[in-house]
């Protein structure tokens, strides 16, 4: 079977597993890439199934975000930060108030919400389930599709959220976005065209953040991108041993560069011209 069949059965069987669960929630957590809030943001197919539920927007990784513009609808969360996790809570309390208060009413004392965290792969919805459980350790790492089934963790005697697989269900409709969601981690670079995500992302680089990726490589020529591979290539001794350039593994350093926000804060919502 191809990986493009198993990722299409592996959504199909989250979206079941979502739909089945979604009359126990109370609330939805969406979380975000703060360097690309509108990219990352998951598709309608999912906030579908949970409509009627209240919807808390977290965007993370704030501290490789550059120039975001901020929305009141979101919270702003670096996981460094040690106030996050109160934070979160706090507003969480605020957006269910109604409800808390409801339930209060009506005589019950310590009543429990149950949220549901949703995102596409790698905006971090782990980091951000580690974060609010005070779990130690959970299954945590820089590729797509690591959460495999729905999982509940509790936050405190008022809450507890369950995670949901880290399945893609954002369908990319250009190659400017396939681009930016690989960079970003949120779909394989292996099913798409290295070259071309390595081009267009130096080309994005060169055009918004020219000063910091010269500084970075020391590169101070005229852009061109086969001129600047070149550069690289001599520059990092990326040669085979029959001494021809190993273009690959040329592509594959600038990637894991990319990937791992080495160059600067960067804002993926800006558009090429």
């Amino acid at each position: 079977m191809s990986n493009f069949g198993f990722l299409q059965r592996h959504m199909s069987k989250s979206l079941f597993e979502m739909k089945d669960k979604s009359q126990d929630i109370d609330f939805v957590i969406q979380v975000l890439d703060a360097r690309a809030i509108n990219l990352t943001a998951c598709n309608n197919e999912i906030l579908k199934i949970y409509n009627k539920k209240i919807l808390i927007n977290i965007a993370l990784k704030l501290d490789f975000a550059n120039a975001i513009s901020k929305s009141n609808d979101i919270i702003y969360i670096s996981v460094l930060n040690k106030n996050s996790r109160q934070i979160i809570i706090n507003w969480i309390k605020n957006k269910l108030k109604n409800k808390i208060n409801s339930f209060k009413e009506k005589g019950l004392i310590n009543p429990h919400f149950y949220g549901v965290v949703v995102g596409i792969p790698n905006v971090g919805k782990s980091s951000l389930i580690k974060l609010l459980s005070s779990k130690k350790k959970i299954n945590i790492e820089n590729r797509p599709g690591v959460t495999k089934n729905i999982q509940l963790f509790k936050i405190n005697d008022l809450f507890s959220i369950y995670d949901t697989p880290g399945v893609l269900f954002k369908n990319a409709k250009n190659i400017e976005e396939i681009w930016r969601l690989a960079i970003l981690g949120c779909v394989s670079k292996n099913f798409f065209n290295l070259d071309k995500i390595i081009e267009e992302a130096l080309c994005f680089y060169f055009e918004f953040y020219s000063l910091e990726i010269r500084k970075y490589f020391g590169y101070n020529s005229p852009y061109f991108y086969e001129s600047f591979l070149e550069f690289l290539i001599n520059k990092y001794n990326f040669y085979k041993k029959n001494k021809e350039p190993d273009r690959i593994k040329c592509l594959n350093f600038l990637f894991n560069i990319f990937l791992n926000n080495k160059i600067c804060k960067i804002n993926y919502e800006k558009k090429n011209k």
